[in-house]
């Protein structure tokens, strides 16, 4: 778990939590909020919380409600405006 952390993005994206603490003990996670204003598409960040070190890590963007992929395109904008490579960021859904 040294390379990897997982984002969940709140509150649907921590489900995914307790499984990727199962298989990868003592990986770090963060957290990131993101809402929208009704009939708007602008994405506004409320919350964030990532680890330290998340720009040299691999990332597993935790997300398991995928509707119109805004929601995950902002987490992505957001982890790579904190030096996360594109090339590293896995998003986890559940289709």
């Amino acid at each position: 778990s040294h390379g990897i952390c997982g984002v969940s993005i709140i509150r649907s994206g921590e489900t995914m939590e307790p499984a990727l603490r199962a298989c990868c003990m003592g990986v770090k996670i963060g957290k990131i909020l993101i809402t929208r204003e009704p009939g708007c598409s602008v994405r506004d960040v409320l919350y964030l919380n990532l680890p330290h070190d998340i720009g040299s890590r691999h990332v597993l963007l935790l997300d398991p409600v995928l509707a119109s992929g805004e929601t995950a395109t902002k987490a992505v904008e957001v982890l790579v405006e904190h030096g996360v490579q594109e090339s590293s960021i896995i998003l986890i859904t559940i289709c």
